[in-house]
């Protein structure tokens, strides 16, 4: 008991009665009712830029309507990344739901089987994105050399498996090492955490990074009113009021980066300089 203010973790219940069965129905009903209304709408429209000079772009269509975003949803190539996105987003739901039923008193605590099973949707979706993100920063695309044994799709598919379990075994390698000079639990667990991940948030960051400039000059001239190399007719009120939000967002974005760099190095220099005092908690 701290200023007032009494910290505890909530129950965990070890049976999977019927209030178990709740969360996990309306987590996949959930998931299935966005994924199939809300996510195809907001991949209408969808183009790919390619930048031909500065500031010209040579912008191509991918998708003219929500027919055509299910159509390329369910490709071939697109199978695998919407089943795992489909995974997290099962497990993020169900955490969800057993958080709302607990926090109004339709349930007695967390479920042990529930948790488990949302904590295995989300972390397989998650090596296998840090897996793929690593694959494709070191694995040679099919197609950009001469032809060799790793231009088989069986082959790459192999090099990817066999890449990300190498990579697992290389952050439970450092959790050993970091277990044995004594460094804290929770701190072993971040960082193994950032280093497992830490493929995937390069690939994103690359991707953002690429994007960010052609996307700061479009968000510009559509919040002005003008067309841009994205959008290249007159746009509404309500596409300018978007784009001046995207270019706030956009605007504070190497601020938030830069902040994210200094406060690692210095949570890395001491641990506690962030940890809240007893004067905050009265």
């Amino acid at each position: 008991m701290k200023g007032g203010f009494e910290i505890s973790a909530p129950p965990i219940i070890d049976g999977f009665g019927l209030a178990a069965i709740i969360p996990l129905f309306f987590a996949a009903i959930t998931a299935y009712l966005f994924w199939n209304s809300v996510v195809p709408r907001q991949l209408r429209g969808l183009q790919v830029a390619f930048q031909t000079g500065e500031k010209r772009y040579e912008v191509h269509n991918v998708t003219r309507s929500v027919e055509d975003a299910r159509n390329l949803l369910q490709t071939k190539g697109m199978r695998f990344g919407v089943t795992s996105y489909l995974f997290a987003l099962t497990g993020v739901l169900i955490l969800v739901f057993e958080f709302l039923m607990t926090n109004y008193g339709l349930s007695e605590g967390f479920h042990a089987p529930s948790i488990l099973i949302a904590l295995l949707f989300i972390s397989i979706p998650a090596v296998i994105s840090s897996g793929s993100s690593l694959g494709a920063q070191v694995i040679k695309p099919v197609g950009a050399g001469k032809a060799t044994l790793q231009n088989s799709n069986v082959w790459q598919s192999y090099s990817y498996v066999i890449l990300t379990l190498s990579w697992m075994i290389f952050v439970g390698i450092i959790a050993v090492i970091l277990t044995s000079i004594n460094i804290p639990s929770f701190r072993i667990f971040s960082i193994c955490a950032f280093v497992a991940f830490s493929p995937a948030i390069l690939a994103y960051g690359r991707v953002l990074g690429s994007s960010w400039q052609a996307l700061k000059q479009s968000s510009v001239k559509i919040a002005s009113g003008e067309a841009s190399p994205f959008h290249n007719h007159k746009p509404s009120p309500k596409q300018q009021a978007i784009a001046q939000i995207v270019n706030l967002n956009l605007s504070v974005m190497p601020f938030i980066a830069f902040n994210t760099i200094v406060s690692i190095f210095a949570l890395a220099i001491n641990p506690e300089m962030f940890t809240h005092s007893d004067t905050v908690l009265h």
